[in-house]
């Protein structure tokens, strides 16, 4: 268990008092994030390490998702009330 604690406390900057006052079930919700975040980089790891090997098409394909993943940043004075709505419902 001291294993864990210290992963978490690693990974999201916790210091120990802020790691012991968590609700045990957000501590565990918190470290399967955690494994799930690194899993989607590890993922994403082994798509750029195989790129020599893969298809002209496969390179755009994952060229155009991490495009579109990247996203346009805008700055915009106008409050974006459609896009707070979507995050309360996430």
């Amino acid at each position: 268990m001291p294993f864990l604690i210290m992963e978490v406390m690693k990974f999201y900057g916790y210091k120990w008092n802020e790691i012991m006052d968590t609700p045990l079930k957000l501590f565990w919700v918190l470290l399967g994030n955690k494994y799930r975040l690194e899993a989607q980089e590890n993922l994403r790891m082994v798509q750029v390490l195989s790129f020599p090997n893969i298809s002209e098409e496969g390179r755009k394909e994952f060229m155009q998702k991490q495009t579109e993943r990247m996203g346009i940043i805008q700055i915009s004075e106008e409050r974006d009330t459609e896009g707070l709505n979507k995050l309360r419902n996430m």
